[in-house]
């Protein structure tokens, strides 16, 4: 069960941060499969995503790649690269990822991201955290996020829990706590279904409600804003070590705006 965090970040002139545990549930949609064999040690991901925002505000656009590589069957590492584009600015955010699979029960993870000239992004990333399989129906979660912004930083611990139905089907329940930029604590709960299907599909849905907190540089204090993220992702098969992604996520900040992002993008291995 390997790691990838994603996050969505800042918006236009605001200094912007909508909470992890909305962002995963556009994460773990994007994880590439398990190798299928010991031959297939590389996983080669890219995605493309374009966003529309209400109120007059200009679109986004990211493009991803990332690639891993196991260097045994119990750790995987990896590196990846984000042009992310707000217009009339362009961040490039630049990451390493490692996970290790201690025991059957016990998964470590990691994963560092810098941007060297920051317009919008966090300059820094740094995240880690563990999934203990307790029971053979059961996972405790439990992460760590810092980012640091111009503005300042933020802190999240993210708890929680993982129920399987089967190897490719189950439920995770996250309960986010944060403090943002020294002076605000802020909460985010989310819930995501990640659905098997026959023939190598995957379906996921997730679900996300809290607080968004935005920092204007011009005006004091933390904006609190009450965020809804909806997404659902498919995984196809396109042959035996290759699948298209495709998805869709559509966020509520109640009083200041909405976005709609589309995704594209396809994962091998060999």
């Amino acid at each position: 069960m390997t790691y990838v965090l994603w996050f969505a970040a800042l918006a236009s002139a605001l200094t912007s941060v909508t909470a992890t545990a909305a962002s995963d549930t556009r994460s773990s949609p994007k994880r590439a499969p398990e190798l299928a064999d010991a031959s297939e040690r590389w996983i080669l991901t890219s995605l493309y995503s374009h966003s529309q925002l209400s109120n007059n505000r200009g679109p986004w656009n990211v493009g991803e790649v990332e690639l891993d590589y196991r260097l045994t069957p119990d750790t995987l590492v990896g590196g990846l690269i984000e042009i992310r584009h707000r217009s009339p600015d362009t961040d490039t955010r630049l990451g390493a990822l490692i996970s290790h699979q201690l025991n059957r029960a016990l998964e470590i993870h990691g994963t560092v991201k810098l941007v060297p000239e920051s317009d919008f992004s966090a300059r820094q990333t740094y995240a880690a955290g563990l999934e203990w399989r307790s029971r053979p129906i059961v996972s405790l979660l439990f992460d760590y996020e810092y980012m640091d912004f111009p503005a300042g930083p933020i802190h999240q611990f993210k708890p929680g829990l993982r129920h399987w139905f089967s190897d490719a089907t189950f439920v995770t329940a996250r309960y986010s706590i944060g403090r943002a930029f020294h002076t605000s604590s802020f909460g985010t709960g989310s819930l995501q279904l990640n659905l098997g299907l026959e023939q190598g599909r995957r379906l996921v849905a997730g679900y996300a409600h809290g607080i968004d907190p935005e920092k204007d540089l011009l005006v004091p204090g933390v904006i609190r804003i009450r965020s809804d993220t909806y997404s659902v992702f498919y995984h196809h098969p396109l042959y035996a070590n290759c699948e298209l992604i495709v998805g869709m996520e559509h966020q509520d900040l109640r009083n200041s705006y909405s976005r709609t992002t589309g995704t594209i993008g396809f994962s091998t291995r060999f």
